[in-house]
């Protein structure tokens, strides 16, 4: 029901669904997609005053801590890609509550997370490119203007694929207006 973000969140009714990509267990406080699946490290890891700390920060909505608590988890376990996602996901929710400096620190925290996966070789996407283009869009998002440009520089040299060149070409244009808003993908009519 219309394009996506692009930091590729979904659009409705998808992102509507959030709740339901996360669980917490009521008894323990693990946060994973699926708890049946157990984290090798979050049997001592969720016991640590980080992780507790986390899971009841009263600054950020429950589910944007749910979040940030896999990513937690997920980073313990090596899992930088998973655990970048799941930040961001945390700013998304943030984002839905007006909480501007929460999901700015959850961005932060995502990119730092998805350098660390690509220098790890763990892949964020399948699909060539998206991780760079979704680590444009939040170093856009936090005001990073410089390092994003220098983002989109690398990556036009080695995409060739119409579609993400438009999505550069977009990004340059609201970088170059100190533009921070989240933004969906263009049509073609627009860049």
């Amino acid at each position: 029901m219309g394009p996506s973000d692009l930091d590729m969140r979904p659009p409705e009714m998808a992102r509507s669904t959030m709740d339901f990509w996360v669980d917490c267990c009521d008894t323990c406080g693990y946060c994973a997609a699926d708890p049946s699946d157990e984290s090798v490290n979050a049997s001592w890891f969720i016991k640590t005053p980080e992780y507790t700390k986390t899971l009841e920060e009263e600054s950020y909505p429950e589910l944007a801590n749910i979040f940030r608590c896999k990513s937690l988890i997920n980073e313990v376990d090596g899992k930088y890609a998973e655990a970048a996602k799941a930040a961001l996901h945390a700013a998304w929710v943030c984002d839905d509550h007006q909480l501007i400096e929460q999901s700015y620190t959850c961005r932060i925290n995502a990119i730092r997370l998805l350098k660390e996966a690509e220098s790890n070789h763990d892949e964020y996407s399948a699909e060539e490119g998206i991780s760079r283009l979704v680590l444009i869009d939040m170093l856009r998002r936090v005001e990073k203007y410089e390092e994003a440009t220098s983002e989109i520089n690398k990556l036009q040299s080695v995409i060739d694929d119409p579609g993400l060149l438009r999505i550069l070409i977009y990004q340059a244009t609201l970088i170059g207006k100190k533009d921070r808003a989240c933004h969906t993908v263009p049509s073609f009519e627009e860049v």
